[in-house]
């Protein structure tokens, strides 16, 4: 796998990410740095700088930057891996409260105080009322 990293004025940086999409990148990457943005383009094969060059070069164009907006362009290959078990590895499940899903303009309430009004018919939710179910 081969990619290519465009360092760029921060301005610059979503034509650099078009160009590089448009030279056919799998996917893009961007990191903020002191001294400009570099965005890393992932191709599949190997790559000709000079072509992506163009590409980088016609993007900017198209957004109305000056070509010296490209400040570096490098060429390296990365080793192929499973990027999805890599993802994976630092995945954390998030702990989220569970809310009931009322009509438009009703309060959100916790399960837990839900579950003590869906039971209660005069409850404006009541689940007879509104076929809403409080789940537990």
């Amino acid at each position: 796998m081969a990619s290519i990293e465009a360092t760029c004025l921060r301005e610059a940086g979503e034509a650099i990410e078009y160009g590089l999409m448009e030279a056919g990148a799998l996917g893009t990457e961007s990191r903020d740095a002191g001294d400009g943005t570099h965005i890393i383009g992932y191709y599949g094969a190997p790559v000709a700088e000079s072509e992506i060059r163009t590409d980088l070069l016609d993007a900017l164009r198209i957004y109305n930057f000056p070509s010296s907006s490209l400040i570096d362009l490098k060429v390296s290959e990365v080793a192929d891996r499973d990027w999805l078990a890599e993802w994976k590895k630092d995945w954390q499940p998030v702990e989220v409260a569970v809310l009931l899903s009322p009509r438009p303009g009703a309060t959100l309430l916790p399960r837990t105080i839900a579950s003590s009004f869906a039971s209660n018919p005069a409850w404006p939710l009541a689940p007879e009322r509104t076929k809403l179910r409080a789940s537990v």
